[in-house]
């Protein structure tokens, strides 16, 4: 028994998967800008400064808690 060659649609294949992947990248990309930091979609930036409640940034290294100074 000899069966005919099937056509793959290769464009339509390709067009369903582009869709899924910017569907995807919507849908992390909300939910980061929705349940991210306050600051990420600069929402509460500027409530802060006008309050004076702005976090203040200093040039301290951050402490490194797995090697901790020696005090001899």
């Amino acid at each position: 028994m000899h069966t005919a060659p099937t056509h793959t649609d290769l464009f339509g294949l390709a067009r369903s998967l582009l869709l899924l992947a910017v569907l995807a990248f919507l849908a992390g990309f909300g939910g980061y800008l929705v349940l991210g930091p306050a600051d990420v979609a600069g929402l509460g930036v500027r409530e802060a400064v006008a309050t004076g409640n702005a976090p203040v940034r200093t040039s301290a290294p951050p402490q490194d808690d797995r090697n901790p100074p020696r005090h001899i």
